[in-house]
């Protein structure tokens, strides 16, 4: 699980007491409550433990998620931790004219918000360089779509959903910025560029107990998109199926040339909702 995401935002801001500066306008509650927008951005002490604790809490005491020797319904096969925050460098963000996290999911740029994630992978970190916007393009479709295409396979039963987060450093964003790629023109070139064999959804469906997998099922106009319908032998598709389902933050050491891609789960939507300081 992820929680997200704009530097005027802050998970779970009840999880200690916030003093929040009176002065016109609102906070950057992110910077108020310690959450880093320029390096070491997953890393903030207490919400590790606040927001983390709050997390197990939850998932054993109303999910029911318990191991051995109480009981055996937390069915983790190895078990992971999780980057519980990531707050926006909006500043970097504007300044390459480009909008904020939240305003592209429809808020007001005044307003402070929070969205909750699912992620199921990460990818490695993706380094890329070059005064070239194809350059970087290249190499964060690359990495982006190993991670993310060995759960293409969900796009049968996914009802829509196949959610990407991509996190940019301000570097590489000023690269792309520059040379005229908006986050439209990065969708498109993901969406275009970056393929998968049908063979190989096949072949991941059938590992992850999908024995009846069908494209074909949804039937005309139904969440299938229509070039997977009919698509066999040798022919390849989009590792992303919903181009508009892949978002960005501008974030990180502005002199790092380095990107990080989430793979959210197709099971859920992320959630973001405004944060009330008052």
């Amino acid at each position: 699980m992820k929680l997200c995401l704009t530097s005027r935002s802050t998970p779970f801001a009840t999880a200690r007491r916030i003093q929040v500066p009176a002065h016109s306008g609102l906070p950057n509650v992110a910077k108020v409550v310690g959450v880093q927008t320029k390096v070491r951005t997953f890393i903030c002490p207490w919400l590790i433990v606040a927001v983390g604790r709050f997390i197990r809490l939850y998932m054993r005491n109303v999910a029911g998620l318990r191991i051995p020797p109480h009981s055996t319904t937390d069915k983790a096969t190895f078990g992971s931790t999780f980057n519980v925050a990531l707050a926006e460098n909006e500043e970097a963000a504007h300044a390459l004219g480009w909008n904020s996290f939240a305003v592209d999911r429809g808020f007001a740029a005044s307003q402070s918000v929070v969205t909750v994630m699912g992620v199921l992978a990460t990818s490695p970190p993706i380094f890329s360089s070059g005064d070239a916007p194809e350059s970087h393009l290249q190499a964060i479709g690359d990495m982006l779509g190993a991670t993310s295409s060995h759960f293409t396979y969900s796009v049968e039963n996914a009802q829509g959903r196949f959610p990407v987060l991509v996190v940019i450093s301000p570097s590489v964003a000023g690269v792309l910025s520059r040379g005229g790629q908006s986050k439209d023109r990065i969708r498109d070139y993901f969406h275009r560029e970056v393929l998968i064999p049908i063979e190989q959804l096949k072949r991941d469906a059938w590992h992850m107990g999908q024995t009846q997998f069908d494209l074909d099922a949804g039937g005309e106009g139904g969440p299938v998109p229509a070039s997977y319908r009919g698509a066999a032998g040798n022919s390849r598709v989009s590792v992303f199926p919903f181009p508009e389902q892949i978002e960005f933050v501008v974030a990180g050491d502005p002199a790092r040339n380095q990107t990080r891609g989430h793979q959210g789960s197709s099971s859920m939507s992320p959630v973001s909702k405004v944060v009330r300081t008052s």
